[in-house]
Parts: structure tokens; sequence; C-alpha cells
């Protein structure tokens, strides 16, 4: 509850920065990366959509609203064309190609997405990375890999909170003897 409350002030003091300076690009970035983190996607598809029409090239910021446009199903394809553009310019980066994972998965593709989030597991130790990894596993068919792997990353902070809030649905399959 606390780290929401802190997110909630540094969101309203985003605003309020972005009030007196519109045109910033980096903290209308940081805006849209906190909405997007707070589940408040319309702010975050917003943000992230008016800097993409005014800097198309920028590989984050295609593979922020990418990722965030796969929260809707209407936006599957719109998502996933941005995603698949930030990985040919980027194919080394773990949340890209996290993100292209994600796009698999959310098309319950999920054997497609196992081999997006073993790179982006093995390339980066990120809670939502792991969790994606977990849900992915479980969905395959191989749910004793995926308590496996909860069973060894669920611990460690700062990742806790993120994976257990990512495999929510599955957790008690997960935790059960």
């Amino acid at each position: 509850m606390e780290k929401a409350g802190h997110k909630q002030l540094a969101l309203d003091r985003l605003k309020a920065f972005l009030d007196k300076n519109p045109n910033n690009e980096t903290i209308r970035y940081t805006r849209g990366l906190i909405a997007a983190e707070m589940h408040l996607n319309t702010l975050a598809i917003e943000d992230l959509k008016r800097l993409y029409a005014t800097s198309p090239d920028n590989i984050d910021v295609k593979n922020a609203l990418g990722y965030t446009l796969l929260s809707n199903i209407k936006d599957l394809d719109e998502g996933e064309a941005l995603i698949k553009k930030a990985l040919f310019s980027k194919p080394d980066s773990p949340a890209i190609v996290d993100s292209m994972g994600w796009a698999h998965y959310q098309r319950r593709q999920f054997d497609a997405a196992l081999p997006f989030f073993r790179f982006s597991y093995a390339a980066y130790l990120d809670g939502e990375i792991i969790g994606h990894y977990i849900l992915a596993l479980f969905h395959a068919g191989k749910p004793d890999i995926a308590k496996r792997l909860y069973q060894l990353e669920h611990h460690y902070l700062p990742n806790q909170e993120k994976i257990e809030r990512i495999v929510a649905p599955i957790l008690p399959k997960l935790t059960e003897q």
C-alpha cells in the first residue's frame, strides 16, 4: 500500500510538472510508465501515443506503447507491430524481448512465448520477466518447472511483489505441496 501511495504522489507531481511544461518528453515518458504500472492504461497510452507521434524512432517509446497496448485485446495487433519494430532495432534488449513474449502469451501462444521469456530471464532478473516466464511455463503444460522457478525466485526483493502480482491467478497451484 505504501508503494502505491508513493506512485500516486509521483504521478501527481509529474502531472503538475507537465501542466507547466507540456512538451517535456522525459517527464511524459516517466508518467506514462508509472501510469502503466498502476494499471492506468488510458493515461499511459495517451502519454505514450503523444510521445510516439513526436518521436516515432524512439525504441523505448515503441516498446512501452506496444506493451501497454497489449493490455486490451482489441489493440493486440497494433501493440505487437510496435514491439516487432522495437525488437528489430534492439534485438538484445531483455525488456523488448519480454514484450514480444508477452504478445505471444496474450494470444495464448504459450509455447511460442517461452523462448522469448527464457532469453529475457537469462539476461535480466526482473520480477516482471520472471512472472511472465512462470505464467507461460504453467500454461504451456510445464507446471512443475513453473512451480520450481516460482519457489526459486519469489523470495528475492525487489522482485517478490511483481512476481506475486503477475502469477496471482495461478498462485494457489504454485504453492500447493
